[in-house]
């Protein structure tokens, strides 16, 4: 549930009765549509200002996603990355029928690192020299954050 509130007040509103297992997020609607129009340095500085901390966007994103019980696993061709989102818990069989039926009927192992040790060590190869780049097969549960390239023959 999306609470509007003036641009000071931070607070849930007050309620006798709160909807049971509903995520309630306040959105100071009129601030963050200003904070949307300016620069990055002047969005940072008024974020910090009035305290927030992720866009209203971000987290709304992530509200939903985790209401639907949805993840995102991303795949990389050349220099274009796309994020997928899927069910949590599905195997990564259905991961690659998310991306290509053909990548689902020819799988053959998922090339997988996480999100995670990308940001850490900041290059697939640097992630491949640690050996963390691991080869799984079609149970393989996908996590939140996996970079996934099919392996797959049609």
């Amino acid at each position: 549930m999306i609470i509007n509130n003036d641009d000071e007040d931070e607070a849930l509103a007050g309620w006798k009765r709160n909807p049971p297992q509903v995520d309630m997020i306040v959105v100071r609607g009129r601030l963050e549509k200003d904070i949307g129009t300016m620069t990055h340095e002047e969005a940072k500085e008024f974020m910090e200002a009035y305290h927030i901390q992720e866009s209203v966007l971000d987290r709304v994103i992530k509200s939903s996603y985790s209401l639907l019980s949805l993840i995102s696993f991303f795949t990389v061709l050349n220099e274009e990355v796309r994020a997928w989102p899927l069910r949590q818990g599905l195997p990564a069989l259905e991961a690659a029928g998310t991306v290509h039926t053909d990548m689902k009927k020819g799988f053959i192992r998922a090339e997988v690192l996480s999100f995670d040790h990308l940001k850490q060590y900041g290059f697939v190869h640097e992630v491949k020299q640690k050996g963390l780049v691991h080869l799984e097969g079609k149970e393989y549960v996908v996590k939140d954050g996996d970079i996934i390239q099919f392996r797959f023959n049609v």
